[in-house]
């Protein structure tokens, strides 16, 4: 919600929560659909554990791990995140995980759990990192 809420300021909060459930229901429709076929990666464990993170989805894809995998690149060159906040770094940040705690009141907090909360559990149900094989 923050971050789209940094790419438009002036969007109304029914339009991003819808945008989100969007979003969700698509994931939750994919793996239905294509069940082994897909991986749904939790945003937070990709920001805070990057390299335990890729090491699964490379395991996923059944492909070889490599250092590389770890950061954000652009032809084998490091890049900053794309995010709607003014970044000056290049490789993984975090402060994404953090920031609705910033931005967000107390109240919009609320409406958000309150609208989305079911389906995000649901969501985070198929987001199991599966054990590693190696």
């Amino acid at each position: 919600y923050t971050s789209a809420q940094g790419r438009d300021p002036e969007a109304d909060t029914e339009g991003l929560l819808d945008l989100w459930k969007r979003s969700a229901e698509e994931m939750l429709e994919a793996k239905r659909r294509y069940e082994e076929r897909v991986c749904i990666v939790r945003f937070d464990e990709l920001i805070r554990d990057t390299p335990g993170t890729m090491r699964d989805l490379a395991d996923f894809l059944e492909i070889d791990f490599s250092e590389q995998l770890t950061a954000p690149t652009f032809n084998g060159y490091p890049v900053g995140p794309n995010s709607s906040y003014d970044v000056q770094s290049t490789g993984v940040v975090t402060d994404p995980v953090e920031r609705y705690k910033e931005l967000l009141s107390t109240e919009k907090r609320a409406l958000i759990r309150t609208e989305c909360e079911q389906l995000h559990q649901d969501v985070l149900e198929l987001a199991e990192r599966p054990a590693r094989t190696n």
